[in-house]
């Protein structure tokens, strides 16, 4: 099992102040805390839950991980936010790199956690950091066998 529990309003208020300070906007709903400071949201359901007799995993959606450095939200977690800053538009080209796995050279002076999106799409998450965006998607869930044709098509 894995060890999870309810987040108090304090822990919940400074973890929407962050999503604000990144993403100038925050979710609502029901947060709680799993192992390795990786966060979930619920209904309001959640808060009923015993989660010492219940896989902390299965209750709600992974939206993200609380760090040092910020808030790293899922791809998932990316989209609920819809973010309102810090958000990039990549090229085609940029596109391909990115869902294959690749770093992407972005031209900010930015540093930290940001959206990635493609006409108007949010994508998924990365972290700028020297002009480059870091690539966060686990391996099992790149893109290894789309054929380049296909992205230029669209």
């Amino acid at each position: 099992m894995i060890k999870a529990e309810l987040m108090n309003s304090k822990e919940v208020k400074k973890l929407q102040s962050i999503m604000d300070e990144q993403y100038g906007t925050h979710l609502e709903g029901f947060f709680y805390k799993g192992s390795k400071n990786r966060i979930y949201l619920g209904t309001r359901f959640t808060r009923l839950i015993e989660f010492k007799k219940v896989n902390a995993e299965g209750v709600g959606l992974y939206i993200g991980r609380l760090r040092d450095d910020g808030f790293r939200p899922s791809i998932e977690g990316v989209q609920l936010l819809r973010p309102e800053k810090n958000v990039y538009e990549l090229s085609k080209e940029q596109l391909w790199d990115w869902l294959r796995g690749y770093k992407i050279t972005i031209n900010t002076d930015y540093e930290g956690y940001c959206a990635l999106s493609h006409q108007g799409e949010i994508i998924g998450p990365g972290k700028i950091k020297n002009k480059k965006v870091w690539n966060y998607v686990p391996k099992n869930r790149r893109i290894r066998t789309l054929i380049k044709k296909q992205v230029e098509k669209d």
